[in-house]
């Protein structure tokens, strides 16, 4: 097969695989079939340029003049691989879970004390604590960030005592208007995932981790947690 036919084969597949996603007619055209995609999240900003840049080449292929069945303008290898990357990608797309090395994270209750997310933030350099309630399940999400805050508020006359005596409870009606979490299921790919991450928050604000259970629901156990410090690899095997 030739560098020609094994791109448009390719390009071919990332184009009805658009617009079976989209239910999109025939006869809509590409490029707005790229920014409905992008819409849509089926597609990242940088995965829309380059197949916007791609577009270009396929219609020069299907338009361009050709000889004994062949075209006079042939793709080099490094663009036939692009096109074929984002194939695998879009149709087979990386789930997070294969990506990061998911694991379940340590979960305090509204009676744990401070001092215990303290020790714990510290000896094992972690910034976010899912907060469960024996009874009621999900209770918010407990941040370093959101501890810094709580404390900046209340260190004043006449102050809160000891902060090994404060239970969580306390610090739960002010940290969670700072700190966002949002439930996704384990299935999730990186692609959504990083975009969760980035836009998932309230008002499509960046979301401060992602809690992973079996399906995406409040009340299942804890799978896992991916925090804005998964991103990058989130991203690079989004593509």
């Amino acid at each position: 097969m030739t560098m020609a036919f094994r791109f448009l084969a390719a390009f071919n597949e990332v184009e009805n695989h658009l617009r079976e996603k989209l239910t999109a007619r025939h006869g809509e055209r590409l490029s707005e079939l790229i920014r409905w995609g992008q819409d849509e999240k089926l597609l990242t900003q940088q995965q829309s340029r380059e197949l916007s840049t791609l577009a270009s080449l396929r219609n020069a292929l299907v338009h361009g003049r050709y000889i004994n069945g062949r075209p006079l303008a042939e793709p080099v290898p490094e663009v036939v691989r692009a096109i074929e990357r984002l194939r695998e990608r879009l149709l087979r797309p990386a789930k997070a879970r294969d990506v990061l090395d998911l694991a379940r994270p340590a979960t305090f209750a509204p009676d744990d004390l401070l001092s215990e997310v303290l020790l714990v933030a510290a000896s094992h350099q972690y910034s976010q604590f899912p907060v469960y309630d024996a009874k009621d399940g999900y209770s918010g999400l407990l941040t370093t960030d959101g501890i810094a805050m709580w404390l900046g508020a209340n260190l004043t006359p006449p102050g809160i005592g000891l902060v090994e005596d404060v239970p969580i409870r306390d610090l739960l009606p002010h940290v969670e208007q700072v700190d966002a979490a949002v439930f996704v299921p384990v299935t999730i790919t990186a692609a959504d995932a990083a975009t969760r991450l980035q836009h998932g928050g309230q008002r499509g604000r960046p979301a401060v981790a992602l809690l992973v259970t079996e399906s995406g629901q409040r009340r299942e156990p804890l799978v896992g947690l991916i925090t804005t410090a998964d991103l990058p690899q989130l991203l690079d095997a989004a593509g």
